[in-house]
């Protein structure tokens, strides 16, 4: 029963320290050259980027902003780091998609990150489909989206 105990004790220790260290590792600002973090747009939205695999494959979540419900979204995309060539402008390029589920939607960001006025951002063009629209012609609407790191 004693030994029952202290594992179960030391299971708490141990994965209060993995909270720790995933809550420091989060915590982190994202940049071009690490996207993982929390970036906000213009209209209080919030994307996450939890992961980015060797491939270039990226996972994360969308937050959508108090205005729109607070809801969050998986997020599955693409990213690619280029080696910037000599005498071309770099940034890295980035792509990003959300199933709204039940609103019967998907929207597409494409862009890239670069560094604006000092800070990272993510400057991105937005694609939303609706499955079911008013009209034949409704189905599809684009804009753009500025994201930045928290602060």
């Amino acid at each position: 029963m004693k030994i029952s105990k202290r594992f179960g004790c030391i299971k708490i220790i141990l994965s209060s320290y993995a909270l720790c260290f995933m809550n420091t590792v989060y915590a982190a600002t994202p940049t071009c050259q690490n996207l993982k973090g929390q970036w906000f747009n213009e209209l209080g939205s919030t994307l996450i980027i939890s992961n980015i695999k060797g491939n270039g494959q990226l996972s994360g979540h969308f937050v959508s902003s108090d205005q729109a419900g607070g809801e969050t979204f998986v997020v599955m995309g693409w990213v690619n780091d280029a080696s910037p060539l000599e005498g071309l402008d770099h940034i890295t390029a980035v792509t990003f998609a959300v199933n709204w589920d039940e609103y019967g939607s998907l929207s597409s960001w494409a862009g890239g990150c670069a560094i604006k006025d000092g800070i990272p951002t993510l400057s991105m063009i937005w694609n939303l489909v609706l499955a079911n629209a008013q009209f034949e012609w409704d189905h599809m609407i684009s804009n753009s989206d500025t994201f930045r790191p928290k602060k």
